[in-house]
């Protein structure tokens, strides 16, 4: 039963919780921080679980999908399916439970944009692992797509609450951060795998060299900033976008660790040491800026 709960990574949960970021913006932007509703609240605890269980369905898809190279990795190779610990057809079986379950009652009981961004979530997991698409053995399209992600994600809290459609430069600007995340993932495999070994892990990886990869972190930064200005510029948000600046801290220390060191998981990184402190002291400008910006249009 360890072997299965662990082919399940049911410990990614904090990815799922992202979708909080959709929510909390749509909360804060067009709800001005107003006290949420006790059903809005079930429904995103909902959406929560549904997210997770989406998520849940595309890590079996992986787990199955990626042993054959998974066996090239010094650390993943232990992995239940490679090392063939767990039966692989009920872990396919228990993708059909969860998705199925999850995409009916997102259908049921939600709006059609959460419908399709949940439907979207899984459809990107399929894309991206299996052939003949199979995206991540595609240089540069490998991490954009894997990125694509963030901005579901994002939807998927967002239309929690809410039946309109966001700005699309907040999306743009969430996968470009994404993609930030996960280029910083492709250059700490290089460094610790090394060219060889990183190419027989990850085909992508054969056309990666430290330099390409560090010019993609840079560009996706840049994108990730000026579509967030962007985006505030349209929404009438000046305060906020001059907090947002405060970002940039955070990404050069980001670049700077990925770099230097192993990066294996974005997620883990970001809540060690000089990384977290640098994300919380952007997190809460942030927050105060969208706060000010909102306290000044209603006195204006």
């Amino acid at each position: 039963m360890k072997d299965y709960l662990k082919a399940l990574r049911l410990g990614r949960w904090p990815r799922s919780a992202s979708i909080i970021i959709g929510t909390g913006a749509y909360w804060a932007i067009a709800m001005k921080f107003s006290l949420p509703d006790w059903i809005e609240v079930i429904k995103v605890l909902a959406a929560f679980l549904l997210t997770w269980a989406i998520s849940t369905s595309n890590y079996i898809i992986n787990e199955i999908a990626d042993a054959p190279y998974d066996k090239f990795h010094p650390d993943k190779r232990e992995r239940p399916v490679v090392s063939g610990k767990v039966n692989s057809l009920l872990l396919i079986f228990v993708f059909l439970v969860l998705s199925t379950i999850s995409i009916l009652i997102a259908y049921i009981y939600f709006n059609r944009i959460f419908f399709y961004s949940l439907l979207s979530l899984l459809a990107a997991g399929f894309l991206y692992n299996l052939r003949p698409i199979r995206l991540k053995d595609r240089p540069y399209i490998d991490s954009i797509s894997e990125s694509i992600n963030n901005p579901i994600r994002f939807l998927v809290g967002w239309a929690a609450i809410s039946p309109s459609f966001p700005n699309v430069f907040i999306l743009l600007s969430w996968w470009s951060f994404g993609n930030f995340l996960m280029v910083g993932k492709r250059l700490s495999e290089l460094i610790y795998l090394g060219a060889n070994r990183a190419g027989k892990y990850r085909k992508s990886m054969k056309t990666y060299t430290s330099s390409s990869l560090k010019t993609f972190i840079l560009i996706s930064g840049i994108l990730f900033i000026i579509f967030f200005l962007i985006f505030c510029f349209m929404e009438s948000l000046p305060i906020t976008g001059l907090a947002f600046l405060f970002s940039i801290p955070f990404l050069l220390n980001f670049y700077k660790k990925a770099s230097m060191e192993s990066v294996e998981e974005p997620e883990n990184a970001l809540v060690k040491g000089s990384l977290l402190f640098s994300l919380v002291i952007f997190s809460a400008l942030l927050i105060f800026g969208i706060f000010l910006d909102n306290f000044l249009k209603t006195v204006i």
